[in-house]
């Protein structure tokens, strides 16, 4: 079905299969609702107000999440698969893409402003409030006002940055690809702390995802997970099981975590992922796939359920499964 993280609104499932369709399913039966022809899509779908906007070879396509009826295109920036996904906020659409930002009017796309940033960047931008946080290959973390996309401050990093980027409480979250994590005040970017990941038989691990829950970071790379103390930065726990595959990233629901691993419950069942106490990195258990790649994408969180998408299949596991709170 693809390899993208599924995205789950309004008891909906949407996923692309990165070459030519745009899907959507019932969230609690699988049941198709509707397809409609989509060329060269890239990253993850966006939901929000009602729409649904893909980033694709060929610019922004925006449709209506409840029917699939496409709303309006803008040709450019265009997206490839490795890109990150638009962000929707205040009834817009903020994209990073060949090098600079845009905004456009979710009702209508009509773009509201466009700042150069100077170099391409991966990183996923995030909103909190009135400020949209991008960060870039050109080792620079920015606030940008998403009204007009003016800029609020800057910090520079100490390498490029592909990671994207997290916001809780008065905080924002980047790592650098030199194996830093920085915490900085969204206020004024002054830098609160920063943490270098441990090197590996002289090889530095980069932050791949970041993810909060207020309490923690947890910030993932190839094969470690690490959870730092949101306000200090001190590492709480790693879990050395994690295994990031194709578009897999990290779930936070409830207190736990939902992670991709390579660990087996039997030597006859192979779990595709893992439940994780988020306070101690406890591992609680693992739920199985019935087919390889089945985790290459997700997972995501919603209603007491887990969703993954991989090779040929979108994969529902249900609250008794994984132990997601209803």
């Amino acid at each position: 079905m693809g390899y993208h993280i599924p995205i789950v609104g309004d008891d909906t499932v949407y996923v692309h299969n990165l070459d030519t369709t745009l899907f959507a399913f019932a969230a609690d039966t699988g049941d198709e609702r509707w397809r409609t022809p989509l060329e060269g899509p890239g990253p993850a779908p966006t939901l929000g107000g009602g729409r649904l906007v893909v980033a694709t070879e060929n610019g922004l396509k925006t449709f209506d999440a409840a029917s699939g009826e496409q709303r309006w295109t803008v040709e450019t920036p265009a997206a490839g698969v490795f890109d990150s996904p638009p962000v929707i906020a205040h009834e817009t659409v903020y994209f990073y893409g060949g090098v600079g930002v845009s905004a456009f009017d979710l009702a209508d796309g009509s773009l509201q402003w466009r700042v150069p940033i100077g170099l391409a960047s991966d990183s996923a931008p995030a909103v909190g409030d009135d400020t949209l946080y991008v960060a870039g290959d050109d080792t620079y973390l920015r606030a940008l006002s998403t009204v007009d996309g003016s800029e609020r401050w800057r910090q520079k990093t100490a390498a490029h940055i592909d990671c994207n980027v997290a916001v809780a409480g008065e905080t924002v979250y980047a790592g650098s690809e030199s194996g830093t994590v920085l915490a900085c005040d969204r206020a004024d970017g002054a830098k609160r702390w920063q943490y270098s990941l441990p090197t590996d038989e002289e090889r530095q691990r980069t932050p791949q995802m970041i993810a909060t829950d207020g309490a923690r970071v947890y910030v993932t790379t190839d094969d470690v997970l690490y959870a730092l103390d949101s306000k200090t930065g001190r590492p709480c726990w790693t879990i050395d099981t994690h295994r990031r595959r194709y578009s897999s990233g990290i779930a936070i629901g409830d207190g736990t975590l939902f992670v991709p691993t390579e660990d087996s419950d039997s030597a006859s069942e192979p779990s595709a992922g893992a439940v994780y106490n988020a306070a101690n990195g406890e591992r609680l258990r693992g739920f199985a796939t019935d087919a390889p790649y089945g985790f290459d994408g997700g997972p995501s969180v919603a209603g007491g359920a887990v969703y993954t998408n991989g090779r040929a299949a979108l994969r529902r596991y249900s609250a008794e499964e994984t132990g997601a709170a209803e």
